[in-house]
């Protein structure tokens, strides 16, 4: 999808044909220009005495000296002063070449600052046109090492106050949308604390590679950086733009749904993403070597990543997936604006040379697009945690719950670290529970332990930093506050007496009297397992005394 805007950015233009611009407009060079290169210097003298290139491939030349020369004798020009632009990316040495009716020729030479000097946005640096009283006729303008064919097939003459209002314009737009590029870096780092989801971080590389490239491509980079090399600048808009590509094929291979991608689509897709950034890297510091032809292989590297990406995307779709459905609505507009630019400079098509920032309004919207499906996926992923984090919650509840009584079972009394004071630990046994189950069956005692769990609920409800477990058959736990073993007594007694009477009040077993034993201990220093052994000895030395009483540690 990416693929036709990298191509159409840098197509070859046409034949030289007659073109007029219009008052106000501009007038491209491209289309009546033709070149001439040479590997070894050569002044504009020289290269006019040797037969120039006009046809299709005139741009192909891959020379590290090029001239291009466009015959403006019969060709309308722009009212006003005038400035010649083009495409810098990247070059040693510029030379123009002014030609006027009265003979007249004025030559100039540049280094590549003059492109930071006077950038205009939108990726292009401009020089003014001489003045004079006769008419320009010619121009010629050679690059040293320039990095590719576009630096020559994007000349342009604009008139300076055409070219000075769309430089105020498009840089207010790509202000624009590197503010709206700075949102979703800032979000993606909020999501990303709350929930430490992989795609979250791929997105965040993607938002930022795709600032350094609209920063770079338009400009604006040199109005942060002002001495920054016009070669950084090239490679920071290359780097830019192939770390954004490849972050986007991991954050599809980590954003798409799990289980819709098989193995081999997944390690497709970092195989290729690796790919890309090597050759990058390749073009990048190949040097001389790779200097021209390096672009086109640096093109030819997205194939294989817009083909895998397409492949995993309608893979992911055909089952449903509905993350794959945010990265399609994203995209889409970069493919429409990639097919223009890529027909229009194959000469399939003519259009205005602002549809240029179709691919900037393009990119931005597929950042703020994905961005969405981020957030979707985030609310989606955050409500299955909370879901698995409520049925885990609800399985430790249930594990440390008895299932007959609801009370707290053994498990949960095994954790309780309660404080080394002021507290007291109770043990209570049924008394005679084996009997009630031999005499009147085991539903009848569950119905009793029932009863006597509920008791317990209500009368410690009341009662700050208590709990019942049921520990055992028909043993139960109580931690009671209490300063002194007489308190904790007194109210294991007060619970003895509402369970004999609620508990036959509600059950009757016709005779047989539902009561129940106390074994007290305190809680101090000395642990849990010291105040369990205090209040099982004092829970034993009730039942030897006749039951149905609170006894207390000796």
């Amino acid at each position: 999808m990416l693929l036709a805007a990298l191509f159409g950015a840098n197509a070859v233009a046409a034949a030289p044909v007659s073109f007029n611009a219009e008052p106000g407009e501009s007038l491209p060079l491209g289309p009546i220009a033709c070149t001439v290169g040479s590997n070894q210097p050569i002044s504009w003298v020289e290269a006019s005495e040797r037969t120039l290139n006009c046809g299709d491939d005139r741009f192909s030349d891959g020379s590290a000296h090029v001239w291009s020369y466009s015959d403006l004798s019969s060709t309308s020009l722009p009212d006003g002063p005038l400035v010649w632009q083009a495409d810098p990316t990247s070059f040693e040495r510029l030379t123009l070449v002014f030609e006027y009716a009265d003979g007249e020729r004025i030559r100039q030479e540049y280094g590549p600052r003059i492109a930071v000097a006077n950038w205009f946005a939108g990726t292009r640096f401009g020089v003014d046109i001489p003045h004079r009283d006769a008419r320009l006729t010619g121009i010629a303008f050679g690059f040293d090492r320039a990095q590719a064919r576009a630096t020559f097939s994007s000349a342009r003459i604009v008139d300076r106050k055409t070219a000075d209002q769309l430089h105020y314009h498009r840089s207010l737009l790509y202000m624009l949308m590197l503010a709206l590029l700075l949102l979703p870096i800032l979000y993606d780092c909020l999501f990303f604390y709350v929930l430490k989801e992989r795609f979250n971080l791929l997105h965040l590389g993607m938002a930022v590679a795709m600032v350094a490239y609209v920063s770079s491509s338009s400009g604006l980079l040199f109005i942060l950086l002002p001495e920054i090399a016009l070669r950084t600048r090239w490679s920071i808009s290359l780097w830019g733009f192939a770390i954004c590509v490849a972050m986007a094929m991991m954050f599809a291979r980590s954003f798409i749904e799990p289980g819709l991608l098989g193995r081999w689509m997944k390690r497709s897709m970092a195989v290729t993403a690796v790919f890309l950034v090597s050759v990058t890297a390749f073009v990048d510091l190949g040097g001389e070597a790779t200097r021209y032809w390096g672009n086109q292989l640096y093109f030819i590297s997205y194939v294989p990543v817009v083909a895998v990406l397409f492949a995993a995307i309608s893979a992911a779709l055909k089952q449903g997936s509905r993350s794959a459905k945010f990265l399609v609505a994203g995209w889409a507009g970069i493919v429409f604006a990639g097919l223009e630019r890529a027909t229009r400079g194959l000469g399939l098509s003519e259009a205005p040379a602002a549809l240029d920032d179709m691919m900037y309004i393009a990119l931005c919207i597929e950042i703020i697009v994905t961005s969405l499906g981020v957030a979707d996926r985030f609310m989606t992923l955050r409500r299955e945690r909370d879901r698995a984090q409520e049925e885990e919650a609800k399985l430790i509840r249930l594990a440390e719950r008895d299932g007959l009584t609801g009370l707290l079972n053994r498990r949960a009394f095994d954790d309780v670290d309660p404080p080394a004071s002021g507290r007291a630990l109770a043990i209570l046994d049924l008394d005679h529970f084996k009997s009630i189950n031999d005499t009147y069956g085991h539903q009848t005692g569950d119905d009793v332990l029932r009863s006597v769990a509920r008791i317990l609920n209500e009368v410690l409800s009341s009662v700050d930093h208590c709990a019942a477990y049921r520990i055992g058959g028909e043993e139960f736990a109580l931690l009671l506050p209490a300063a002194t073993i007489s308190d904790a007594q007194g109210q294991a007694d007060l619970v003895r007496a509402q369970i004999e009477l609620g508990a036959n009040a509600e059950i009757d077993l016709k005779g047989h009297r539902i009561t129940a034993s106390f074994g007290i201990g305190m809680i101090d220093e000395r642990g849990m397992a010291a105040a369990y052994r205090d209040a099982d000895a004092a829970l034993y030395s009730a039942k030897k005394h006749g039951r149905n009483r609170v006894a207390i540690a000796a």
